[in-house]
């Protein structure tokens, strides 16, 4: 419903005329997807992440990609993508001290964070091989 969107798309937004408005996040591999999908954040609009942060990116998404068709090998490749997005937390708060306004890469941080838990959780919640 329009007057209960976040604005966040990786979320189900929901209205109830008597307990208002719900905005559920996705959960398992559709929430990771959700944020590989996921344009840059407010925050960076107007600027432009160091080429290493868009390929870092980039690669941890492919690697999300390609767990979702790839059963036997689901669980590494997203703890691989896990790691890479811890890699990108500090990338982006280095960032902050120069190349990036430091609310893009407290943005950008956060966006890295939620990303490497997401992708280490559910990977966690896989069985091993």
């Amino acid at each position: 419903m329009a007057g209960c969107n976040d604005d966040d798309a990786c979320t189900d937004d929901t209205c109830d005329p008597v307990l208002g408005c719900s905005h559920v996040p996705f959960t398992g591999f559709e929430a990771i997807l959700c944020r590989c999908d996921q344009p840059p954040p407010l925050a960076c609009l107007t600027e432009v992440p160091p080429e290493s942060i868009e390929t870092g990116r980039a690669r941890a998404c492919d690697l999300i990609a390609q767990a979702g068709t790839d059963a036997n090998r689901s669980r590494r490749l997203l703890l691989h993508a896990a790691q890479i997005a811890k890699r990108l937390q500090r990338k982006a708060k280095r960032a902050g001290h120069g190349a990036l306004s430091p609310t893009c890469s407290a943005a950008l941080e956060e966006e890295f964070r939620t990303l490497r838990h997401l992708a280490r959780d559910y990977a966690h919640s896989l069985p091993r091989p």
